[in-house]
């Protein structure tokens, strides 16, 4: 009798280290769960962000100070990529000529950019004073980044 109360009382701490254990796994899970979410929505973010700095260029009635600081943007981003970039290279046209000619619609995370730098730049000449742009994103990459402007000279005004 003495032994039978003994095994009972062991069977019940086994069960209810059983039942600890399995609480810990199971919150362990869910916070590992969490953290992957809270990344990949500050990731998320990150991509708005990134895109809102080019897509508040978009539009048309563009004077030529935006189409200038626009462009401007694109060749500090496009000269500055390294490993710690991951959205890749902004292709821009002006006026269908090919602005920039890096681009990489096609990368990835664990991608790093490592291509020659810009063989085209841009003709100030080109972006006249008195003329208005019509800018528009036409490309994003596979990550959803921004990867494609083009940018036209309108032949005037246009009422929105």
């Amino acid at each position: 009798m003495d032994n039978a109360s003994k095994a009972l009382v062991m069977a019940g701490a086994i069960l209810i280290a059983v039942m600890l254990i399995s609480l810990g796994v199971l919150l362990f899970n869910q916070t590992t769960d969490m953290t992957s979410g809270m990344t990949s929505q500050v990731d998320t973010m990150a991509l708005a962000g990134y895109n809102k700095n080019y897509e508040n260029y978009a539009g048309m009635n563009k004077s030529a100070s935006e189409v200038r600081a626009l462009l401007g943007r694109v060749r500090a981003h496009n000269n500055n990529i390294d490993e710690r970039t991951k959205y890749g290279c902004i292709n821009t046209t002006l006026n269908g000529t090919a602005v920039n000619d890096r681009q990489n619609p096609q990368v990835t995370n664990a991608q790093a950019i490592s291509t020659a730098l810009p063989t085209n730049t841009v003709n100030e000449s080109q972006i006249l004073d008195s003329s208005y742009y019509q800018i528009t994103i036409n490309g994003y990459n596979t990550l959803g980044a921004v990867s494609s402007i083009i940018i036209h000279r309108q032949t005037q005004y246009i009422q929105n």
